[in-house]
């Protein structure tokens, strides 16, 4: 047997002499020497069956308390929000003490732009009062107007897309993100001092 390939070589009546002078650094030699090399790497190779036959590991329960929230890497720490809240109460029982006569909002009235999820409206990357400054403060006086002088009768329209809307907007960011309902109600008194001469 050549030592460098591996194979069974017939060296006659000459002996080793024969194998170094007829098959010993041979092209065939080096060819079967190489597949020989192959092979033994591949065969080192885990493979699928010897995965599944590994010895089972023995799980370890955890001693450690599981964090309820992780923030993002930019994401700012807000304040404990606090529950519903007296101003809210107010709000939800203005809007459900609305007379039958206020028409149901639709799709292009003003309010419909708080109907879908108030997160949107969100930025976790702000603080709560650059929220405020950046966000929630310019897109009320969009739809709300600047002050006493704006006619709140041509915006109150009751339903989803209309007075519910802007009440779950506000509850949303009051409870949920900790923004200070005293800024909600210099925002709203006028609408609220509306709704209550209804």
């Amino acid at each position: 047997m050549c030592p460098d390939c591996k194979t069974c070589v017939h060296c006659g009546s000459v002996g080793l002499a024969n194998l170094k002078k007829n098959h010993h650094g041979k092209k065939i030699c080096v060819k079967a020497r190489e597949k020989c090399e192959k092979e033994e790497q591949v065969s080192k190779w885990p493979n699928l069956l010897s995965f599944f036959n590994q010895p089972k590991v023995t799980p370890v329960p955890l001693t450690i308390l599981r964090s309820t929230h992780v923030q993002g890497i930019y994401s700012v720490p807000r304040p404990i929000p606090a529950g519903p809240t007296t101003f809210l109460q107010n709000l939800y029982h203005l809007i459900e003490s609305l007379p039958n006569t206020v028409p149901e909002a639709f799709d292009y009235d003003k309010l419909a732009i708080f109907e879908g999820n108030p997160m949107h409206f969100d930025d976790l990357t702000l603080d709560v009062d650059s929220l405020w400054e950046t966000v929630l403060n310019a897109q009320l006086k969009s739809v709300l107007g600047w002050g006493k002088e704006e006619d709140l009768g041509l915006i109150i329209w009751r339903g989803r897309k209309g007075l519910d809307s802007l009440a779950n907007f506000v509850k949303y960011l009051i409870v949920k993100q900790g923004v200070k309902e005293s800024l909600f109600e210099g925002k709203l008194l006028h609408l609220m001092t509306t709704l209550q001469k209804l």
